[in-house]
């Protein structure tokens, strides 16, 4: 348990150099929790793996919540070197919750904020990526190889991961390709949804390139424009829109509860198959209820937001009847939604 410290300000240099603040390696069980981890950097001979944090091999559980991983650097021209903010190699089937970090302004080469090898059991949840940096991933690099190359472990898409689900990931940049994300996977794909992308940048792919398998990754239910992405993907319940986060400028990527597209355009279960389905947290990264209001669809990104109340007809109680008008005042267009608790006829 590694809990509310400043591990910050670290520096290695040297071949193979690897976690720089922290370095969790072949362990039962981890919790790291409430830390702040900053201002680490390597300076690498020949290669690296994790500046902020590296866990290496983990033997059970990994549990990484509420921490701030922030302007971790290491170079992005050294070849094979992972993981700017933290790396995780090699999970196969251990639970794997990123959940509720801030990752920003980090540097690394293949996932500026974040990097995972094979970790096949994982979710990556209410995560914001902010400004972070890469070659080839600005935010999120990840790589899953074949079985021969996995140490022969199996395909694993019995486990609920790895997904990525209510994250907001913004102003992220690639000097190559994966503004967003860079994925590298020959098996186990990743599944995207109620994810905001916004304003991520590179040569390739302002949001995710995808290489490796000609199988689709799933973006469903996010905030993206279709044209920022590189290779297969699939998805539905997408939307193409400006956020309308309340303070951007100063790093507040909450979004607007009267004026988002993105609020209550989420999904609570997204199915895939019969046998295949994922569920959003419920809680955002501020540990509010999600969905809010109750009965209602969960918003897009980290933040759950109430519901818009700017004069009495933006949303009131009648008896067992609830009714909501979004937006209010209207652009033109408004979603009206009701709810009723038993069957009847109902006049609007």
């Amino acid at each position: 348990f590694i809990h509310s410290n400043n591990i910050d300000h670290n520096s290695l240099t040297g071949n193979m150099t690897n976690g720089c603040g922290l370095l969790v390696r072949k362990t039962p069980f981890a919790q790291i929790s409430d830390n702040v981890i900053t201002h680490n950097t390597i300076y690498p001979i020949s290669i690296y793996y994790g500046v902020g944090i590296l866990f290496a091999f983990p033997e059970g559980p990994v549990y990484m919540e509420n921490n701030e991983i922030s302007y971790n650097s290491g170079p992005t021209d050294i070849s094979g070197s992972v993981g700017g903010g933290i790396a995780i190699l090699d999970g196969f089937t251990e639970k794997i919750l990123i959940s509720c970090n801030l990752f920003r302004y980090n540097i690394g080469r293949f996932g500026g904020g974040f990097y995972s090898s094979s970790c096949n059991n994982m979710e990556v949840s209410n995560n914001i990526f902010d400004n972070n940096m890469g070659y080839s991933g600005g935010a999120i690099g990840m790589y899953h190889p074949s079985m021969t190359a996995s140490h022969g472990q199996p395909s694993l898409r019995q486990y609920p991961g790895p997904v990525f689900v209510n994250n907001t990931i913004v102003n992220n940049w690639a000097s190559y390709r994966g503004g967003t994300a860079h994925l590298n996977c020959l098996i186990d794909l990743p599944i995207f949804f109620n994810c905001i992308f916004y304003g991520n940048t590179a040569p390739t792919a302002n949001d995710i390139n995808n290489i490796g398998s000609t199988d689709p990754i799933i973006i469903s239910y996010s905030n993206i424009d279709p044209d920022n992405n590189s290779g297969s993907w699939t998805g539905e319940g997408n939307i193409n829109a400006d956020p309308e986060f309340i303070d951007p400028e100063s790093g507040n990527y909450c979004i607007d509860s009267c004026y988002s597209p993105c609020a209550g355009s989420g999904i609570d279960t997204l199915f895939i198959d019969e046998d295949e389905w994922y569920i959003a947290p419920d809680h955002d990264i501020l540990g509010r209820n999600r969905p809010l209001p109750v009965f209602t669809q969960p918003d897009m990104g980290a933040y759950e937001v109430d519901s818009c109340i700017i004069n009495d007809l933006a949303e009131f109680q009648i008896s067992n009847f609830k009714f909501q008008i979004y937006p209010n005042p209207t652009h033109g267009i408004s979603d009206i939604r009701y709810q009723i608790h038993d069957i009847r006829f109902v006049l609007l």
